[in-house]
Order: C-alpha cells, then sequence, then structure tokens
C-alpha cells in the first residue's frame, strides 16, 4: 500500500497558473497521449486547457486525486486544513 494524503484545498500555489494538460505530463512523466486518456477517466478532458485556479472546486478536486493516484498512491487518506482560530488570526 502506497499512501497518498488528499486535503481539500484550492490553496494549492504548485498548480496555480498552470495547464492541466502540463500539470499531469510534468507532474507524472506521461506521454501526451496517456496524459488525455488520464484526464479522460476523470472528466476532465475539456478542461486540458484551463488553469489549476479556473476549474471549478469539483473538478480541481479530481485533478488532485488524479495526480496521487498517477504517482502510485493505492490508499487515499483524507486531511482536514486546520481552522485557523480567531486569537491565531489577530496575532498574524
Amino acid at each position: 500500500m502506497v499512501p497518498g494524503l488528499f486535503t481539500q484545498t484550492h490553496a494549492r500555489p504548485d498548480l496555480h497558473g498552470r495547464r492541466v494538460a502540463d500539470i499531469v505530463i510534468a507532474d507524472t512523466a506521461l506521454h501526451r497521449n496517456n496524459a488525455m486518456a488520464a484526464l479522460a477517466g476523470y472528466e476532465l478532458a475539456g478542461a486540458e486547457q484551463q488553469t489549476f485556479e479556473t476549474l471549478s472546486g469539483g473538478q480541481q478536486a479530481q485533478l488532485q486525486i488524479l495526480l496521487l493516484e498517477l504517482t502510485g498512491a493505492t490508499l487515499l487518506l483524507l486531511g482536514r486544513v486546520p481552522e485557523v482560530s480567531g486569537s491565531a488570526k489577530r496575532a498574524a
């Protein structure tokens, strides 16, 4: 088993400004045809030229899960984005 951590967050500066197809190709070393087939399997083929931040929240989540799968994760661990308390916000 290879765990992959998924935290549903839209704060992914590493993906910001990058097109969906380019993310999959660069981050997984897939050839374009294989990357497009993987995107189609997650119903993201029509979004291949969109940048990450222009995807809907659901599409962003799908892409992040696809990336986990393509990098070998076989067990999906769901995480939670920690909330920042009011006092911590004021201190920051």
